[in-house]
């Protein structure tokens, strides 16, 4: 097998100090003399991975009878069906000169940018998140030859929070955070973020970003982050059994009647519809914006900034009456002892929560998204991923990672034409679609075969277009501006412990003890004066720090 290997100096301080980098540098970063990357292959544990990337796993919403499944998230990816996992945190040995940069037909030529800025601009990279960025980084070097970009390279989990903080402790902090997927509101609270809104006013660009997503990011009343990158939540289908049972794939555009007949035409005496109607995802909460277009997930309406749980009623009573059908949830065979699960799919890993799915047992996978794509050739069978189901045509839950300045950038000018790059304009982003291009194929070590910009410019999306994609994936892309985000972790104020505040109720639902109506009714409430005393804490801190 192929390993990363390290120079020997870098072995030596991470056995000091892991994740922080070497002593002499104080934990700020680990430095490219320090980490040497060769072809090589890594294989991490998933069961040690920390779950913390918001894909799946905004609340421990599974009932009281699911296990996690095996496996965690890494690198924005969660192992849903395989023992291993490759690491595709790959890095360039040296930083960005802009001598390797792909050039397209905006290089150089943005009317929005100004190429004019200089002074120093840092950037902080978690190397532990699976994504591509060293195309973005030569083509901004390329284009504004009077910023001086240092790139801090670091490893820990799948978010900035933990590196940030201490940065911020030490007066460390970079100027610019890239691809990000801890919740906003702690670095706001913390007055680590700077506002973005004079930067944005007026420029064109982010017209072509969708106003939905650039709302999350709104505290009052002002813009404190921007959306980096975009992933889809999806279904994964088992096209080996779409194949044996002689079953017509749903459309790009299917209900949630489709989902359920789905579900049904997939049950027989040998497969299961699904592992997991309750399982790492709350599928109910994601079905929720099904229900009612004004919520979010868990029924979250944003814009008024409180929960509305009828839509949860609804969602809720759809799982329970799909679990109520014999073995179109393979768990819920196990839940009065493993001998029906034995008895439809053998016991050759019944520790495994999922093993029915990794046997190629189930039609539908719902813990699943396009994070997964490098992936699903894991599995042992043939398989896709999917939109979910919707209720008007192109509205899908999406999970988005962001980029925000900090508030102690020394050129807030050079550091917002980087922030601006690598996020919604249109020169930045050709540039980091052209990775994926057959042009430059081999020219970067990817992680994956896409990246889903957040703008929608259309020379963005002709680019896209050219990508080699399966047909879901454009359908997707081309309809962010009707989605709805599906992670409030990283963007709703205290959300684990607001949410937390129900879990326990929801869990006796899905058990079949409690009734959905009744249970929702009484936690709206609940849940509601749970946010105001959380946001009354936040809104003080945001007064204090912002003025």
């Amino acid at each position: 097998m192929k390993k990363r290997i390290f120079a020997f100096i870098l072995v030596f301080c991470m056995l000091l100090a892991p994740l922080t980098g070497c002593k002499e540098n104080e934990g700020e970063w680990l430095s490219e003399e320090m980490w040497v990357d060769v072809e090589g292959d890594s294989t991490d544990n998933a069961d040690n991975a920390d779950n913390t990337d918001g894909k799946g796993n905004d609340a421990s919403t599974g009932n009281t009878g699911n296990k996690t499944p095996s496996g965690g998230s890494q690198s924005g990816n969660k192992q849903n069906g395989s023992s291993t996992q490759t690491n595709f945190n790959k890095r360039p040995q040296q930083q960005a000169t802009g001598e390797n940069a792909i050039t397209t037909q905006m290089t150089g030529k943005d009317p929005n940018a100004n190429y004019n800025v200089s002074g120093k601009v840092s950037v902080s990279v978690n190397t532990n998140r699976a994504t591509d960025y060293e195309a973005v980084f030569e083509a901004f070097k390329a284009v504004y030859k009077n910023v001086d970009l240092e790139i801090r390279y670091f490893s820990d989990s799948d978010n900035s929070l933990n590196y940030i903080l201490k940065q911020a402790s030490i007066d460390k902090l970079p100027d610019v955070v890239f691809d990000d997927a801890a919740n906003v509101p702690t670095y706001i609270a913390q007055g680590l973020a700077y506002p973005l809104d004079d930067f944005v006013k007026n420029d064109p660009d982010i017209k072509y970003v969708s106003k939905e997503i650039l709302d999350t990011y709104r505290y009052g009343n002002k813009l404190f982050a921007l959306p980096n990158s975009i992933h889809f939540s999806c279904v994964m289908i088992n096209l080996d059994i779409v194949e044996k049972l002689n079953l017509k794939m749903p459309a790009l555009d299917w209900t949630i009647d489709d989902m359920v007949a789905f579900l049904k035409a997939g049950t027989t005496k040998e497969y299961s519809g699904c592992e997991q109607l309750f399982g790492n995802y709350s599928i109910a909460a994601q079905l929720c914006p099904v229900y009612d277009r004004n919520v979010g997930l868990y029924g979250y309406d944003h814009k008024n900034g409180k929960f509305n749980l009828t839509p949860m009623i609804k969602a809720q009573q759809l799982m329970t009456d799909l679990r109520k059908i014999e073995g179109l949830e393979a768990f819920s065979l196990r839940m009065s002892g493993l001998d029906k699960y034995t008895a439809k799919f053998g016991n050759s890993n019944t520790g495994d929560s999922r093993m029915a799915l990794k046997l190629g047992k189930t039609l539908v996978e719902f813990d699943s998204g396009t994070w997964e794509d490098p992936n699903l050739g894991n599995f042992k069978f043939n398989n896709c991923l999917w939109p979910y189901p919707q209720s008007e045509k192109g509205r899908m839950p999406i999970h988005v990672d962001n980029s925000m300045m900090t508030k102690t950038a020394k050129n807030p000018e050079a550091a917002f034409q980087l922030l601006r790059f690598i996020t919604y304009s249109t020169e930045g982003n050709l540039a980091r679609l052209g990775m994926y291009d057959k042009a430059n194929a081999g020219k970067y070590v990817l992680s994956s075969r896409m990246y889903f910009p957040v703008s929608n410019h259309p020379d963005v999306v002709a680019q896209f277009n050219k990508i080699d994609l399966p047909e879901q994936y454009k359908y997707m892309y081309q309809n962010v501006d009707k989605c709805y985000r599906a992670d409030p972790k990283k963007y709703m104020v205290d959300f684990t412990n607001v949410i937390n505040t129900a879990v326990p109720e929801w869990n006796k639902v899905q058990d079949g003890l409690a009734d959905a109506t009744s249970t929702n009714v009484a936690m709206e409430k609940k849940l509601n004066d749970k946010l105001a005393e959380t946001l009354n804490d936040f809104n003080a801190k945001l007064e204090k720090h912002y003025k």
